[in-house]
């Protein structure tokens, strides 16, 4: 199957390409495509800014899910135009139509899709682009459609998704490294979404310190276990610490199960929203954020929240926030990184049991959360 799939795509850049590379400074128009989620576009926003510096008269169209929230999480004028079309909600037919309808109107691809999602590179094959730059196969990586690209970029193995974006930009000679903990991390917050966290925030019951718990995950295995979770919340419950959770509607039930087993805490609210940016405003004004590997950590952290990050089977050197108020918990395990961490049946059947997070004890936990709140033992 990979095989017809790699040829069509192919066939489909033989026939419809007639555009060859043109000088940089003739671009007018740049497509971006990005198909990752909340928090990957967050750790893009320095490329974004840089692309921006470098080009600040190109149409900026970035292309990308639901599930990325890019006209919620940038500000504006950063990016011109933002096209959501969702690869599971569309079939082929829809992109391949986008191909057409934008055929010869970008001078410039972006692609930080790592030349993995047919429908995807079927689409870029048909738009005759001059000049595409985007991830191909690299140490610890296999992309399946690198020939798609004429300005094709490596990944060294381990550096940080700050620097993977960033040196997207070095055909353009815009790239300029700089460390995670120096980087200008942007989310975007809107007025109403400022009333609505301050009208949150006021209704809360008064306690000397506020602390958002992400009680859920995206995926299971980068969930940390309920029980744990509820330990956690006990001990702390001593402390004048009010508990917001936080998540979408999804994790409400769970939310509600925690709730009731801890049912002698009075303490806790729930605040469960499927606007991110609701959720995101409410999480500036928190004092600090108990987080799993997920979106709402990289939220956090472009806030410059006090946050402790609990890391299971992904490579924390590639999406970890870094800074001072910042407190990664990993556990121990021999198949830490977990190599096919794209392959998600496969990390949940870990046969390991996901020990990298069940490891990580409750009292280290609740040690990490006190000194990010500076509470005494």
């Amino acid at each position: 199957m990979m095989f017809l799939r790699r040829f069509c795509v192919r066939f489909f850049l033989l026939l419809f390409q007639r555009r060859n590379r043109t000088a940089l400074s003739e671009v007018n128009t740049i497509l971006i495509l990005t198909y990752m989620g909340i928090g990957n576009l967050i750790l893009m926003s320095p490329m974004l800014q840089a692309l921006r510096a470098a080009m600040p008269n190109a149409r900026i169209i970035i292309q990308g899910s639901k599930a990325a929230h890019s006209s919620v999480i940038l500000p504006e004028g950063l990016v011109d135009e933002h096209h959501i079309v969702d690869v599971a909600e569309n079939s082929i037919w829809r992109f391949l139509k986008r191909g057409f309808v934008l055929r010869n109107q970008v001078d410039l691809l972006i692609s930080d899709c790592h030349s993995l999602i047919f429908s995807l590179m079927s689409q870029v094959a048909l738009m005759n682009i001059p000049n595409r730059i985007g991830h191909i196969s690299s140490e610890r990586w296999q992309g399946n459609y690198d020939f798609i690209y004429n300005l094709p970029v490596s990944m060294p193995a381990f550096s940080h998704e700050i620097d993977r974006y960033l040196r997207l930009l070095r055909p353009l000679e815009a790239y300029q490294a700089i460390s995670p903990e120096s980087a200008n991390l942007l989310f975007s917050l809107q007025d109403k979404d400022v009333v609505h966290a301050r009208n949150f925030m006021a209704s809360l019951p008064n306690r000397k310190h506020v602390l958002g718990v992400q009680i859920g995950a995206s995926v299971l295995w980068k969930q940390y276990p309920k029980a744990l979770l509820v330990s956690v919340l006990s001990q702390l419950s001593a402390y004048p610490i009010m508990f917001v959770f936080l998540g979408s509607p999804a994790d409400l039930a769970l939310g509600e199960e925690i709730r009731d087993e801890l049912n002698t805490v009075d303490s806790i609210v729930i605040h469960m929203t499927a606007e991110l940016s609701q959720s995101a405003a409410v999480i500036s004004g928190l004092d600090a954020v108990l987080t799993n590997d997920s979106g709402l950590m990289h939220v956090a952290h472009a806030f410059r929240k006090p946050l402790v990050a609990l890391y299971g089977p992904t490579e924390y050197e590639r999406t970890a926030p870094h800074g001072e108020n910042v407190r990664l918990i990993r556990g121990e395990c021999p198949c830490q990184p977990f190599e096919d961490i794209m392959n998600h049946q496969a990390v949940q059947n870990c046969p390991n049991d996901r020990v990298c997070l069940s490891s990580i004890s409750s009292e280290n936990v609740v040690q990490e959360v006190l000194a990010s709140l500076e509470i005494a033992l």
